[in-house]
């Protein structure tokens, strides 16, 4: 492991302790019980999902291939809360080997793959009204679940291009360690200083002082951890962080409407208190592909 990349995880991983402690205490001090759940989920989730990017080739790619099916699940769950029924099956399977394209055929072969599944499901309908002659509403069954596809499967597919990058480890913790300094700062700089509330349709917590917060924390943790990206430009760089906390924030204020539109508190219960991929991976899914356009198309 490079001696640089080695330095940042230490460093993380004790700040990622410290972060831990404080919101312990917190939920001591305001008896918020749920708060246990979510930080040991963290402390199972987290180490593997970058210890697997680390390692890469068909240990990250399992790991994406597992958030992508717990993933797409989630989303269809949510959309038959709002009686929409979908083709689970078939969207999850195709859901889950957008990955796989992406890790053997590389951008062209997956975006192709993105076009090709999502007609698939069209042919559907065809066969449930021919043989099974069933005329329920397809348009909504095929729409929803083409929609999970792309909204998870295409997105987080994105892992697996970032990764296969030249310096590719380097982008995806440079990437990812902003989502976390976005997600960490917007929800203290919300706590502490929140008093002007923007959506209360969407998310009632959600203040102006914690989105300014969360973008300015993410300026903050780009130019700390220049060193990993050093061909990176300090316009670039600024650039970069904007994109990340700006999509970041709208990737969860996405996944707060689905849920609100549900009537569920969580998207899924992958650990006990902890929520699913949807509700601890939000910002990450949405910014994901716009990162990777921003890296490889406009050049630092």
């Amino acid at each position: 492991m490079d001696n640089t990349v080695a330095r940042t995880l230490i460093i993380f991983f004790i700040a990622f302790g410290f972060a831990l402690l404080i919101n312990l205490f917190l939920s001591i001090r305001e008896k918020k019980t749920d708060v246990w759940a979510r930080t040991l989920g963290w402390i199972v989730v987290l180490p593997i999902f970058i210890l697997s990017a680390y390692l890469g080739g068909i240990y990250f790619l399992v790991v994406v291939m597992i958030m992508t099916v717990i993933g797409v699940l989630e989303f269809y769950f949510l959309a038959e809360h709002t009686n929409v029924k979908v083709f689970k099956t078939t969207g999850t399977v195709l859901s889950a080997l957008l990955p796989l394209v992406a890790f053997l055929g590389g951008s062209k072969a997956y975006e192709v793959a993105v076009i090709l599944f999502s007609l698939a499901i069209l042919i559907i309908p065809l066969y449930k009204r021919q043989v099974l002659n069933d005329l329920s509403a397809d348009i909504h069954s095929s729409a929803t679940t083409v929609l999970g596809i792309i909204y998870v499967g295409w997105t987080l597919s994105y892992l697996i291009l970032i990764r296969n990058l030249e310096n590719g480890f380097s982008y995806f913790l440079y990437f990812y360690f902003l989502i976390l300094a976005n997600d960490i700062s917007s929800y203290y700089a919300g706590k502490f200083f929140g008093k002007s509330n923007i959506l209360q349709q969407i998310s009632p917590s959600k203040t102006l002082e914690g989105s300014l917060g969360g973008i300015v924390g993410t300026i903050f943790v780009a130019f700390l951890l220049r060193y990993l990206v050093p061909t990176f430009n300090y316009t670039y760089i600024f650039l970069l962080s904007v994109i990340v906390a700006v999509f970041g924030e709208i990737g969860d204020l996405v996944e707060s409407s689905l849920k609100r539109e549900a009537g569920v508190k969580d998207a899924g219960r992958l650990l006990p208190g902890f929520g699913g991929i949807l509700d601890r991976f939000d910002s990450l899914i949405y910014a994901l592909p716009i990162v990777y356009f921003f890296l490889v198309f406009i050049k630092p």
